[in-house]
């Protein structure tokens, strides 16, 4: 089991350096590449705060995995949003943490009154 903490740890590591370092200079891009249909100068840091949502989903629900852990994971979500909320080239990304944050906390809370309650949420949809 430690063998897989160390590795969820190193995960965590990786994407918020890739989110931490978000920040691209042109010159290091091909002109070819910045004018091509659809490039998105923050793609790896975007799919970054798509694995910290799914490490988020997947993680949170598993009783095998330390609340410690579940709350480190979010903590670290929270700061690298804060970090990239005041740049202002970074705001888009920052909005797909935003969600990622959002999510994470909602299912961390609701995992944390089940298991200490013994309750269980169900999810209403209207329309």
């Amino acid at each position: 089991m430690a063998d897989a903490i160390s590795l969820l740890y190193r995960l965590v590591s990786c994407a918020t350096d890739e989110l931490n370092s978000a920040h691209i200079d042109d010159a290091n891009i091909p002109e070819a590449t910045r004018n091509a249909d659809g490039f998105d100068r923050h793609f790896i840091s975007k799919e970054a705060t798509k694995m910290l949502r799914s490490m988020l989903q997947d993680i949170v629900p598993t009783e095998r995995i330390t609340t410690s852990f579940k709350t480190y994971l979010l903590e670290v979500a929270i700061r690298s949003h804060s970090k990239l909320q005041g740049n202002r080239e970074l705001l888009d990304v920052a909005s797909s943490l935003r969600t990622v944050v959002i999510r994470g906390a909602y299912v961390l809370r609701r995992h944390l009154i089940e298991s200490s309650f013994g309750v269980s949420f169900t999810v209403r949809t209207t329309g």
